[in-house]
């Protein structure tokens, strides 16, 4: 039979390979064929020119030749030039796996088996009995083996192809595996769209990772060639000296580049997959985990030897056949393997059919692996299959490492890894399922090998984060899985205690801006977060606030209050009301605070209604956002060019008020003083040191601390005072006795209410202000903390490996009802009782620990001035447009991008303001 139109499949393939590209990109491609197969046969029609071969002995036929040669899928890879991997010319292939066979063979990979067992099995080893001693029983703990697995792969290729482990075991940094499978990613995507280097305003973070890992790899070649010569016993190595024996030639530079580049990822993913299937089918199958268990501790008695590939290969037969049983039903290569047809066309299936030369090949190991004409049983996991007397010819049957002319060359590095790191493990410890997990799936084949977490990222982007995770909390308790790798807490005890710790870092989403320097709210490490806050923290405290405040109560609750009496002098009203926007008012008021403090000038958004500071702010603040949470990442100033310039703007302003400070120090040091007469934040930066080692704030640290201010110091506020305003218009009530109160303790209408006034006489202020907080804090959005290298208990229940985010949960935990009393009502006399102090404390709307906001004096300065004054001169009323419109504060739709703020302000935060009576 002649053409493609003759080879079985859906009718749709002969017109269009989209539904392939679909399960392509969603990771499904190798149950999706696998169907096909098990409904048309050993040979299916899946694409418009691509035919799908599920014979092994048509496969091993395929794959003995270099004429069918690797598809042009392989040549997208343009960045560098071909490797062994990716060459598609015979000729090219040859030469190099002649240059480089020997640094993979079997006898180079004996040399380096002390190096696979020190930073592969053996480090994993003291990793687990580190958790194991840290568990609560102190003889078992949750581990989660996927991680370690992939840990383990990356610090072996680490220091055998770079020279240095990547001591992601004993640090817990995935950096490295997060750039390898965005890179991966990028790979897939660019085979399936070619033009996809050139859309970096949609696929820049990933385009970024593979260019990081480009560098790398060639500043690794680099540094190896440049050193004098060692006696490092690696692959580098082998690399760095290999030569084609038949013409002498050896790499020059960007090949070298290119083979350490792509041994980072055929040998990492590929052996820890294979790992992670081999135990997920120990687990799921205990009488084969059972057997398994014998024959390794019967045969090595001593519990602390270390058992080497050898040994563990001839003297454990059964190990062999669940490794070889495993590979057969999880081929860690299981997607999209094309081959081209030669120019002249080719039969295939013993000449049944005959397929033109732009027919694609898929070689679909998954599907060969469980093809029903070849494996008795295919879907069963069952070793013994390869126990019997035509085991090695069963072997040969499973192409996990494909075959012929183009098998893998570094599938003896592999087994090596496979085989000690099994047999040591099953030696030391004994494994067993969780509960959970043992009622979630029944089988391996229940566990899904292929998904994407898209609601975690798309609330976050929605600004939908509070009530998603709330909702989480709601149906599942105190420690929730919200992502694929982010677990959230809402217990107010647990969350103090990640809070009180640097073990619990921050995630690396805070210093992903790229512009600025790291500062103390976006410092990862904890010896920069410890310098910072020693540096800047009496800039923020209690005794330097209190020295600004005549310039808050100026610039902020007393200028609006001049609005306000304008407003009302020219209202037309006949009771004399003025309608007033209050979140634009506090949000005015915040800026021009900041202003006056941080920057020597108050922005006179308040007086001259101008907001473009705000606007500058807002756009920058939304391009951070889309930095960290979308996949072009960086790359996003190609689409994004106005709140790029609005960023530059802010930075380049921030910049000449430094040296304008400075220049005013250096004229007031030439007259004979100290400095200038500047009682503010930013006289309080230019000056800061850090207490222990005298170390002062260079230029750009001060710009950093100083656009922090600006942004951690005006949303974070003004929108407290929004939702408090809002509180008091819908729940009368409260309002009546806070204003009872306030005017109570302050009978003269021309009274300033300073901070220290309005705190120690009006209580009540103080338990509706924490109250606000507690039902509505600012930051309610993502706030990640990375589990520590060794793993952590949660709860002293739940362990989660490294590599996990606990995500502080602070609205999920205030609405707690394990820790709050009817927590949907909003209550002020809840902070009223004999335990107010203890239940202050349990409000985190500032966080709390060794991170706790370092300006949150100024903020409850600001937040006790505007609100006392406030409603000590003025009535507030609810216009007739917005009454009835929402039955209470719940019913208002709010938003977290970066702080929680109405999501609807120009509508729905008005009010009418007069003279109090």
């Amino acid at each position: 039979m002649t053409g493609r139109s003759v080879v079985p499949g859906p009718f749709l393939n002969t017109f269009t390979s989209l539904l392939l590209n679909y399960h392509i990109v969603r990771g499904t491609y190798h149950t999706h064929v696998q169907k096909l197969h098990d409904s048309y046969g050993e040979i299916v029609r899946i694409g418009y020119s691509q035919v799908s071969i599920s014979n092994p002995t048509e496969l091993k036929r395929i794959l003995s030749t270099h004429s069918f040669r690797k598809g042009s899928d392989y040549e997208t890879v343009r960045f560098l030039p071909p490797s062994i991997f990716t060459t598609t010319d015979p000729e090219l292939n040859k030469t190099r796996r002649r240059q480089l066979g020997n640094s993979y063979s079997l006898p180079s990979v004996r040399l380096y088996e002390d190096k696979i067992l020190q930073h592969g099995v053996i480090s994993l080893m003291t990793l687990w009995d580190s958790q194991i001693a840290s568990s609560p029983s102190q003889d078992k703990t949750l581990v989660n083996f996927h991680y370690c697995f992939h840990g383990m792969a990356f610090d072996i290729i680490g220091m055998l192809g770079f020279g240095n482990s990547f001591n992601i075991l004993s640090t817990g940094d995935m950096t490295m595996v997060y750039l390898a499978r965005k890179t991966i990613v990028y790979g897939i995507l660019n085979s399936i769209v070619p033009f996809s280097d050139h859309l970096y305003w949609l696929l820049g973070d990933y385009i970024k990772a593979r260019d990081m890992l480009v560098k790398y790899s060639r500043d690794t070649v680099l540094s190896r060639k440049s050193a004098t010569e060692g006696t490092h016993v690696d692959i580098l190595q082998r690399l760095v000296n290999a030569y084609d024996p038949l013409t002498k030639k050896g790499l020059d530079q960007d090949s070298l580049t290119t083979e350490v580049f792509f041994m980072l990822f055929s040998s990492t993913d590929t052996t820890s997959n294979t790992l992670s299937w081999i135990v997920l089918h120990l687990l799921y199958n205990p009488e084969v985990y059972k057997r398994l268990k014998h024959e390794v501790r019967s045969t090595f008695t001593d519990k602390s030897a270390v058992i080497f590939y050898d040994m563990a290969r001839i003297q454990l037969p059964y190990l062999t056949a669940v490794v070889y049983e495993s590979m057969r039903l999880h081929p860690a290569v299981s997607g999209y393997v094309p081959r081209q047809v030669p120019a002249d066309g080719a039969h295939i299936m013993d000449g049944q059919y005959f397929v033109p030369s732009d027919t694609t090949l898929c070689i679909s190991f998954y599907a060969s692996h469980r093809n029903r004409n070849v494996w008795a049983n295919p879907n069963k996991f069952d070793p013994e299959r390869f126990m019997g007397a035509d085991a090695e010819d069963r072997i040969k049957d499973v192409l996990a490492f494909s075959s012929g002319v183009r098998n893998c060359v570094g599938r003896f590095l592999a087994l090596a890894e496979i085989y000690t790191t099994l047999a040591n493990l099953i030696l030391r410890y004994d494994f067993r399922l969780p509960d959970k997990a043992k009622a979630r799936h029944r089988s391996v084949d229940d566990i899904p090998s292929a998904s994407i977490n898209i609601p975690l990222n798309y609330n976050i982007a929605r600004g939908r984060y509070h009530t998603y995770i709330g909702a989480l909390h709601a149906m599942y308790g105190e420690v929730v899985r919200v992502g694929y790798n982010q677990v959230s807490v809402s217990n107010l005890d647990e969350l103090k205690r990640i809070l009180s710790t640097h073990d619990f870092r921050k995630g690396q989403m805070y210093e992903d801006n790229g512009v600025i320097a790291v500062n103390s709210f976006s410092a990862i490490d904890p010896t920069t977060s410890k310098a910072k806050r020693r540096q800047i923290g009496s800039s923020y405290s209690l005794p330097s606030v209190r020295l600004y405040e005549d310039k808050v109560l100026g610039h902020g609750v007393l200028s609006l209050m001049q609005t306000w009496n304008s407003q009302l002098m020219l209202s037309q009203d006949t009771k004399k009301k003025a309608l007033v926007n209050f979140y634009y008012g506090f949000h005015g008021l915040a800026f021009d605070i900041i202003g006056v403090l941080g920057f020597g000038n108050s922005f006179n958004i308040l007086s001259t209604g101008d907001t473009a500071i705000i606007d500058q702010v807002s756009k920058t603040l939304n391009l951070g956002i889309l930095q960290s949470s979308l996949p072009f990442g960086n790359y996003v100033h190609r689409l994004f060019r106005g709140m790029v310039n609005s960023r530059d703007t802010l930075i380049e302003n921030t910049m000449n008020t430094i040296k304008k400070r400075q220049q005013e120090n250096a004229a007031a040091r030439a007259s004979g003083k100290e400095h200038s007469a500047h009682v503010d934040v930013l006289q309080r930066l230019v000056d800061a040191h850090d207490s222990l080692t005298g170390e002062k704030l260079d230029d750009e640290s001060i710009k950093s601390e100083m656009l922090l201010m600006l942004a951690a110091g005006t949303d974070t506020t003004s929108n407290t005072l929004v939702w408090a305003t809002m509180c008091l218009l819908h729940f009368p009530g409260v309002y009546k006795q806070l204003k009872e109160d306030i005017r109570t303790a302050f009978p003269d209408k021309a009274t300033v209410i300073r901070y220290d006034m309005a705190r120690s006489r009006v209580p009540y202020l103080t338990a509706f202000l924490y109250e606000v907080m507690r039902m509505y804090p600012t930051v309610s959005g993502y706030l990640p903390r990375r589990v520590p290298p060794k793993g952590a208990y949660l709860m002293n229940k739940y362990h989660v490996p490294f590599g996990t985010e606990v995500c502080v949960s602070i609205g999920a935990c205030h609405r707690s009802s394990i820790v709050w009393e009817d927590p949907e009502k909003f209550d002020p006399s809840r902070f009223m009782g004999p335990d107010a102090e203890d239940r202050f404390r349990d409000v985190l709307a500032f966080s709390a620990g060794v991170r706790i906001c370092i300006g949150r004096f100024l903020g409850l300065v600001e937040l006790y001035t505007t609100m006392a004054n406030l409603v000590h001169k003025y009535d507030f009323e609810l216009p007739d447009s917005i009454k009835g419109k929402y039955g209470s504060t719940e019913d208002i739709p709010g938003s977290s991008f970066i702080t929680f703020a109405p999501m609807y302000p120009k509508n729905d935060c008005w009010m009418l303001v007069s003279q109090a009576n």
